[in-house]
């Protein structure tokens, strides 16, 4: 379930309730009896120095908004990477054969749509994700998440194609391969190691991985868990390399190189609770399109690939829900004067019935809730919210791209009278943004807030 309440609070204060309310007065008098004086709007919003941003590997890189993909559709089939299914004796195996209903694939290419700008080597660093479980998988079903697609060789007809590959099963489980496959791409052709033999895959832990070459036939594959300081190397494959020069391909039934992708086999035409995973592409990724293949059926609603530049060679790429965005995790809480924030975490997720509070009672009193989305969102933003019966409570809602500067939804706050919980619209986004503020303030009103969800939908 969404919303326990947090081990640890992050500024828990137990509200002081008038025990009468008259119903003709607009909002509470406040309790000092000063004068309510507009505060400058719109009220900071600030972090701790040592407050790390969730989705950053990088918090203190500066990034780019939003970079529109070129989008080509193909009517045909990209070369497959075979599904891997866990034996009862924890082994594994693997399958090319279709058993489902959707083959698709969401590839971005590292290249220019004719082949040039390519990187020497590819290498990246991303942080683990769970696997929810993805909603609309079935038995049979996969996506697989692949950073990393690089053919070598001395042709497209004398190479091998190396895949990294990371594999969202059904039931919420994850597998992760290395694969060599060599021309011309049959069945007998795939070869793969278990990078789970070396590393295991562990949620939270940021990983880092390259591929590149040495001499003239050489290939060399490494990762490490950066958390724990755990590494693995591999430069022995199944297939001998004829050569290190970078292949481009997009030809169709053969492999996608360079590339970044992702490969779905599903049965529904709808998936839900895709993770957002964000990968650090690095060094050369600096051109990139996007073609998406299928056949028969279409990419089903609910997921697709996001990226933004990074500094100078550096792109962010990464899978992504379309469905609803909502706050996926609370990183910061912090009272204005003497107000008060409880329970902050409960505005994770979709509206539970289990809601924050945030407390002011005198001019420049209230709090505010800090929130990483779960995915990059932008549209139409609403607050699932109510106000203790009497009180005109204000809120605010903020966007934000990079955690730091922040936009005002609507322009303004808006003032919550009822004591009937709804959804409320606050506004437009300005743009993309990837976290979000709910700010409770008084501006002249005391504030006694509570908030279950917010959402942006486009």
């Amino acid at each position: 379930m969404k919303k326990t309440l947090a081990a640890i609070a992050l500024a828990c204060i137990v509200f002081s309730v008038f025990s009468a309310i008259a119903p003709s007065v607009k909002g509470l008098a406040d309790s000092d009896s000063s004068t309510a004086t507009a505060p400058i709007l719109p009220p900071n919003i600030e972090v701790s120095a040592n407050t790390t941003l969730p989705h950053d590997l990088t918090p203190n890189t500066p990034i780019s908004p939003k970079t529109e993909k070129i989008r080509f559709n193909f009517n045909y089939t990209m070369l497959s990477t075979p599904v891997v299914e866990r034996l009862p004796n924890g082994s594994y195996t693997w399958t090319l054969k279709p058993m489902w209903n959707n083959h698709w694939w969401i590839v971005d290419y590292w290249a220019t749509i004719i082949g040039t700008g390519m990187p020497s080597y590819m290498y990246g660093t991303f942080l683990a994700v769970p696997n929810p479980p993805i909603g609309g998988l079935v038995s049979g079903d996969s996506i697989l998440y692949l950073p990393l697609n690089v053919i070598y060789g001395t042709s497209s007809t004398n190479c091998v194609w190396f895949q990294f590959d990371i594999q969202f099963n059904p039931g919420g489980s994850v597998d992760w391969l290395i694969w060599d496959v060599k021309y011309p791409f049959q069945d007998s052709d795939y070869a793969s190691q278990d990078i789970s033999d070396h590393l295991s895959y562990t949620p939270g832990h940021t990983y880092s991985f390259a591929l590149w070459t040495y001499g003239t036939n050489i290939v060399i594959f490494y990762i490490a868990d950066t958390t724990t300081g755990a590494s693995w190397t591999n430069s022995a494959w199944d297939w001998p390399i004829p050569g290190v020069t970078m292949i481009y391909s997009t030809t169709p039934g053969h492999p996608f190189s360079p590339a970044s992708a992702i490969e779905g086999r599903t049965t529904n035409n709808q998936l839900t609770n895709v993770p957002y995973f964000q990968t650090y592409l690095g060094y050369g990724e600096n051109t990139v399109w996007e073609g998406v293949y299928g056949q028969p059926g279409p990419v089903p609603s609910g997921i697709d690939t996001f990226f933004y530049s990074g500094p100078i060679n550096y792109y962010y790429w990464a899978m992504i829900s379309t469905n609803v965005y909502t706050i996926s995790s609370v990183y910061y809480s912090a009272p204005y004067g003497k107000g008060s924030v409880s329970n902050p975490n409960n505005i994770v997720g979709t509206p539970d019935g289990q809601y924050a509070g945030i407390y002011g009672g005198n001019p420049g009193d209230g709090g505010q809730i800090l929130g990483n989305m779960n995915a990059p969102s932008g549209g139409y933003v609403y607050a699932y919210v109510y106000s203790t019966a009497g009180y005109y409570s204000d809120l605010y809602v903020y966007v934000s791209y990079d955690g730091q500067s922040w936009s005002l939804v609507g322009g303004t706050y808006k003032t919550i009278s009822s004591s009937t919980p709804s959804w409320v619209y606050m506004g437009r986004s300005p743009g993309t943004f990837r976290y979000m503020a709910v700010v409770g303030y008084d501006s002249g009103n005391s504030v006694n807030l509570h908030v279950d969800a917010v959402k942006a939908s486009g």
